[in-house]
């Protein structure tokens, strides 16, 4: 079985935290994936909403995502509090790549756990 790869730069350009709720847990209790990636999304609108752009309104310029890659790494359950990260690299004048790190804290506060690796394919029109 190929493994999906993701490497993740050493900056990022936006950072938001998001609790997992009682609804993102399965019955495994732990995050869903599907879950994990409505999460991503929010992170995701976050970010665009800093830099001026809101998803929710009409405008002649717009974005569709072309892909979605996730690696999944660790666990996280009910509770704990998720950092997300996003990094944008390979920007053109008509689309980018978006990457995302999602860990949580540590004892050492100094190392978070990474949870998941994603990256999405972000074509705008």
């Amino acid at each position: 079985m190929s493994k999906v790869s993701i490497d993740f730069p050493d900056y990022a350009h936006f950072s938001m935290s998001q609790s997992v709720r009682i609804q993102d847990v399965n019955y495994r209790k732990h995050l869903g994936h599907d879950k994990l990636v409505s999460m991503i999304h929010e992170a995701r609108a976050a970010f665009f909403e800093s830099i001026g752009i809101c998803e929710l309104e009409d405008s002649a310029q717009g974005y569709i995502l072309a892909d979605l890659q996730v690696m999944y790494i660790d666990e996280a359950f009910f509770g704990d509090e998720l950092v997300f990260d996003i990094a944008v690299t390979e920007v053109s004048n008509r689309s980018c790549q978006m990457l995302y790190r999602v860990s949580k804290a540590t004892d050492d506060k100094d190392k978070p756990k990474i949870i998941t690796l994603a990256k999405t394919g972000v074509v705008f029109y």
